[in-house]
């Protein structure tokens, strides 16, 4: 009979356990501030990488700017700029229109604020611990979105997040480094001037 209370007991911790880590991982991101981050995206297909981006990543608030090599996206009161460095071009997207689909998926991946609130709101979800790295595995699962894979540390930190697109022979993984958050961030470092761009076509959409 003690067995099976000792046995009970241990389980109700363990649940009680998993259930403050993922609160506090979801509190950590729904809550952010400010952060600061490189990142790189990998596009795979049947283990063998495709496409490979690397970039940095800025949030203040609601505002937040994403810079690779080729793109910068900037992001404030619900217009998202679209800055082609190649092209000399700029597209502005009206967000509160726009629903988290297919082809915007892997963009919205790398704000994990946006990227949290979204899945806690929409995907049911499953903790599991890598005993082996100190690290957890909080795996999303819709039956008609793609799955994901949030690997964090011990420090909420997020080290991936794999995108498995269950209708497809292609997988997203973007990997966080140098992660800073709750950190002050100059607004001009964060903004973007139009009028720096005059050369620029750009597009309302």
């Amino acid at each position: 009979m003690k067995k099976k209370i000792v046995l009970i007991l241990s389980i109700f911790h363990l649940l009680f356990q998993e259930n403050t880590i993922i609160k506090s991982f979801f509190d950590n991101y729904i809550n952010l501030k400010s952060a600061e981050f490189t990142f790189r995206i990998l596009t795979i297909q049947n283990n063998e990488v495709k496409f490979e981006s690397n970039g940095e990543f800025l949030i203040k608030n609601d505002k937040y700017k994403i810079s690779t090599d080729e793109i910068i996206y900037y992001y404030n009161d619900n217009l998202l700029y679209s800055i082609i460095k190649d092209d000399k071009e700029i597209n502005i997207y009206d967000m509160s229109k726009l629903e988290m689909s297919n082809d915007n998926i892997l963009f919205k991946s790398i704000n994990p604020k946006e990227l949290i609130v979204f899945l806690k709101k929409h995907y049911s979800y499953e903790l599991i611990p890598n005993q082996k790295n100190e690290t957890y595995t909080l795996f999303f699962t819709n039956d008609s979105k793609p799955d994901y894979e949030v690997i964090f540390n011990s420090k909420f930190e997020i080290k991936s997040i794999k995108i498995i697109n269950k209708k497809s022979t292609f997988s997203n993984v973007l990997f966080f480094e140098n992660i800073k958050t709750d950190i002050e961030i100059d607004n001009d470092k964060l903004e973007i001037n139009i009028e720096s761009y005059k050369d620029f076509f750009i597009n309302q959409l």
